[in-house]
């Protein structure tokens, strides 16, 4: 149940990222025929997320280590860049419109996430 509501949530804050986007013109939108596409796209972020990312940070860690942390950052924008090139209900035209999602994206999942019903508190 736990991954559903993590599928909504990211799925959620793509469609609220790319409105917002849209709305500033930073280039990125939502595909207008088909707005529940965003679905997909939220769960390819999930994928991406989950098993692409850790790879391409074990790859990258001497870069990390010189970087301090930035090429964390632009691994993120470029595979958000990615998966907002394949079509699945979201667009992404300029890298600066990816880093804008990537840093919108993760403070709206993470504020939606912290009011995720079954997350106890432990003592």
């Amino acid at each position: 149940m736990n991954l559903i509501w993590r599928w909504l949530v990211t799925s959620l804050s793509l469609y609220l990222t790319c409105l917002a986007g849209h709305t500033l013109k930073l280039g990125l939108g939502i595909d207008e025929k088909d707005p529940w596409r965003i679905l997909l796209a939220g769960a390819a972020i999930g994928l991406v997320n989950s098993f692409i990312i850790p790879v391409f940070r074990l790859l990258t860690l001497p870069m990390h280590c010189l970087t301090l942390g930035l090429s964390t950052a632009i691994v993120n924008i470029i595979l958000f860049y990615v998966v907002g090139n394949m079509n699945m209900g979201m667009r992404v035209d300029t890298f600066w419109g990816a880093a804008f999602g990537v840093i919108v994206v993760s403070l709206i999942s993470s504020v939606l996430s912290f009011m995720l019903p079954g997350k106890e508190k432990k003592d």
